[in-house]
């Protein structure tokens, strides 16, 4: 009774730890992108905002550097949306989660940068990552920012 209580408790660490893991798959195009253009690189004097977004792919990862040189600390989660340029428009991708993961609240002092990462079976095109964020610690989304990256391996 108590060995079978064990495994089972081992097991269900193990299932825990495993789900930390971010791998995604993109498994097709779907809509035509609501958003327009968008900047990597955001400064709005009169809210104390000046952010700069980079994205980049190599090796089956990309990794998203958000640069926070504005007077404001930033509110984000570790969501994002991804989208593929298919003939001169943007389309949102679906992209489905092999592990799960937490969608946490992350703050980014002045001064500071994030780095994300996240491995991606990505097919070869020109994609853009899109970040929101809040300037404010209770208000939504104020700041839309984003950048472009191309896969060919």
């Amino acid at each position: 009774m108590r060995k079978s209580l064990y495994v089972t408790i081992v097991i269900f660490i193990m299932g825990i730890l495993l789900l930390g893991c971010s791998n995604y798959d993109i498994k097709r195009i779907d809509k035509v992108s609501h958003y327009n253009q968008i900047e990597h690189h955001v400064i709005e004097k009169d809210k104390g905002i000046n952010l700069t977004v980079e994205a980049s792919y190599k090796n089956g990862q990309m990794t998203i550097v958000l640069d926070n040189n504005g007077l404001k600390k930033l509110h984000f989660g570790t969501g994002y949306v991804l989208e593929k340029q298919k003939n001169d428009k943007w389309y949102q991708t679906k992209y489905t989660y092999n592990k799960a993961f937490n969608d946490i609240g992350i703050k980014l002092k002045s001064g500071k940068k994030h780095t994300q990462k996240a491995e991606l079976k990505m097919p070869d095109g020109h994609y853009r990552v899109i970040k929101q964020l809040s300037s404010s610690s209770h208000g939504s989304y104020d700041i839309v920012i984003g950048d472009t990256f191309t896969v060919s391996e």
